[in-house]
């Protein structure tokens, strides 16, 4: 519940810098979450080295990795659908996003003086986001365990309730109206496999 200031790129990697030496090794991981993670990424690709992506589409990562940093960039506006101020109001959180402290029309250097209004809107936007993460930690316990987008608590919540009801997937089975070989085809072709496997096939021939 501490937030830290920067104003620089440099600022950024001592900090990153001093959070590897905080906990003490480079192999312990460490997650951002960033709300919004498409828009930082369109300034962080430029002065850093992304690896293991995980996007929707081009330039619109929900997840990815840093070359030579222990750091995973989450999307916690994916995670939740939700925008910074529905989350205070959706997930009933301790802080709310502040609105009418910042003008968006100013422009903004790493040397314009910030005034404590400013400060306190950027501050606010971070600590809703940190409430947030608490609130899933309720339910998930370990923050690898938060799935990367919001349909990702449904399939979770899915799958808790049917992992031990033998009767529902014999159902779903028997339901399947083809035979195996059938069914694996159908899968490759939603997929997007059928083709290669096709292709795999005349070959041999």
């Amino acid at each position: 519940d501490i937030v830290y200031y920067g104003r620089t790129w440099q600022e950024l990697y001592d900090f990153f810098e001093k959070i590897e030496i905080f906990t003490y090794s480079k192999n312990v991981t460490k997650i951002v979450y960033v709300h919004n993670l498409s828009f930082e990424f369109q300034f962080l690709r430029n002065a850093f080295k992304i690896k293991k992506t995980f996007a929707r589409k081009s330039r619109k990562p929900i997840m990815f990795e840093l070359e030579g940093y222990n750091f995973k960039f989450r999307c916690s506006l994916s995670m939740s659908n939700c925008s910074l101020e529905k989350l205070s109001e959706v997930y009933k959180l301790p802080v709310k996003k502040l609105s009418g402290n910042l003008d968006y029309y100013k422009i903004r250097n790493s040397k314009t003086k910030i005034n404590e209004d400013e400060l306190l809107y950027c501050e606010y936007d971070c600590l809703v986001v940190y409430e947030y993460i608490k609130k899933e930690l309720e339910t998930y316990k370990v923050l690898k365990k938060i799935p990367l987008t919001s349909t990702g608590h449904v399939r979770n919540e899915l799958k808790e309730r049917i992992e031990k009801n033998y009767k529902y997937k014999w159902k779903v089975k028997r339901s399947i109206n083809t035979n195996g070989h059938i069914f694996n085809l159908l899968q490759d072709a939603f997929q997007g496999r059928l083709y290669t496997s096709v292709i795999g096939s005349i070959l041999i021939k």
